[in-house]
């Protein structure tokens, strides 16, 4: 304890891990908020709608979330990373980023719309929720590049309203469905899309302050920008798909009800990895901001340690708690749900630490491992999930993904092993220039 003592105390004295640290709490505190209304949201939607609901609730998330993700052309990530290091870029980077979330993403909401339509059968969603979907890709498409622009301006406050407002305003409008007597799996998504639109106005207004020069859009800029983006772009997408693919086998597999158990187990594992990511998230615009890339990595193999740590004993907390708290909160109905969240502990601790060393290869410029890793693992991970899912059930989908984030973390500590370690790099270079 003396010792976690005396670490927290030399974070909070140095200069630049100092004000790392205290963002990371300030940006936990709203994820610890954003927690609880989670769980409260979680259970009430479960408990309303039953797995089966629960299910084409979260189908119809995973669609409209890939669809997203699909199209956003890694944009987000270089949004955060060029207007880190020059501001002037804002103008031109908000005008950009509408025309994707806008232009692209809504053109692609509209074909998922009409392939729905037209061929309903081989469609994930029916009826009402695919009209849903239509609106739902531009808006979050351009809610993830808007708030990737408040990071960029390392508005950390500015982006933890924003989080925060999102989920009181979405757990708000659930209730005031249920209430009405209108409860029900489009409803309740729906409730998600109104409040988007009104944080999307007012994250607008408040980036607009921020560029005198009034909204741009530049082509010129934005294909410059792609040569960074791209490789982002396919990191962020296998490594969504390796995440958000298993549902989609699963009620391929299983069916709607089983989908529903995966959903929990699925929510469960990202309030695990709760903490690694929020601090993933104010990490990767200080490292961008830092010239020197010694120093770069030194802050991240540090951020890395500290999370090995704070994850290897929220794991063992985790694995012996989970089943009587899903019983006492979710019901009965949910236990397999506990059962298949302890198989992705393993994985969600192997993550929280890839996730670090994945924004620090961000500030180097995206290196061909931030592609390689998780398009191999996503490639393993479908392997796997064909024979496992049929087998186990969704234990299985749990047990892939557990080994597929372990390979992705060995695959990390091999490039930066052998390729990725600046000071072993310094260390080579003295050897060869000095011999």
């Amino acid at each position: 304890m003396l010792k976690m003592d005396s670490v927290f105390r030399r974070l909070s004295t140095d200069n630049v891990l100092g004000d790392l640290f205290r963002r990371v709490i300030q940006t936990l505190g709203t994820r610890v908020c954003l927690l609880l209304i989670s769980i409260v949201s979680g259970i009430f939607v479960a408990r309303v709608l039953g797995p089966a609901g629960r299910g084409e609730y979260a189908v119809a998330s995973v669609v409209a979330a890939t669809a997203s993700q699909f199209v956003n052309l890694g944009l987000h990530s270089s949004n955060t990373h060029y207007l880190a290091k020059d501001r002037q870029l804002l103008p031109v980077l908000l005008g950009n980023s509408l025309l994707v979330g806008l232009g692209l993403a809504g053109t692609l909401g509209l074909c998922i719309t009409l392939f729905s339509f037209i061929w309903p059968e081989h469609a994930p969603v029916q009826g009402l929720m695919v009209v849903l979907i239509l609106f739902a890709v531009p808006l979050y498409t351009l809610f993830t590049l808007l708030q990737n622009l408040l990071l960029g301006l390392y508005e950390t406050v500015l982006f933890n309203k924003v989080e925060l407002y999102m989920g009181l305003g979405s757990l708000m409008l659930v209730l005031l469905f249920y209430l009405s007597d209108l409860a029900s799996p489009a409803s309740f998504y729906s409730s998600g899309l109104v409040v988007t639109c009104f944080v999307l106005f007012w994250m607008g207004w408040r980036l607009k302050k921020y560029g005198k020069e009034g909204i741009q859009v530049s082509i010129a800029l934005l294909r410059e920008h792609l040569s960074y983006s791209i490789k982002v772009y396919l990191s962020c997408l296998f490594a969504f798909l390796l995440v958000r693919a298993d549902l989609l086998m699963i009620r391929y597999f299983l069916g709607q009800e089983e989908t529903g158990l995966y959903a929990i187990t699925v929510s469960l594992g990202d309030m695990l990895y709760m903490l690694p990511l929020a601090t993933a998230t104010i990490l990767f615009p200080r490292l961008s901001a830092e010239a020197c890339s010694v120093k770069r990595w030194q802050i991240a193999k540090k951020v890395a340690l500290l999370i090995a740590l704070f994850m290897a004993i929220a794991g063992m907390l985790a694995f012996p708690l989970i089943k009587p708290l899903v019983e006492l909160f979710y019901g009965k109905a949910y236990l397999p749900a506990a059962s298949a969240f302890q198989y992705l502990v393993p994985g969600i601790m192997f993550l929280s630490v890839n996730v670090i060393f994945m924004n620090y290869f961000g500030a180097e410029g995206n290196p061909p491992v931030v592609m390689l890793s998780p398009g191999l693992a996503l490639l393993f991970n479908i392997m796997l999930n064909f024979f496992l899912i049929p087998q186990f059930g969704i234990n299985g989908a749990a047990l892939a993904s557990s080994i597929c984030y372990g390979f992705m973390l060995i695959v990390s500590l091999s490039y930066l092993r052998w390729w990725g370690n600046p000071t072993r790099k310094l260390k080579v270079f003295k050897s060869r220039v000095f011999s």
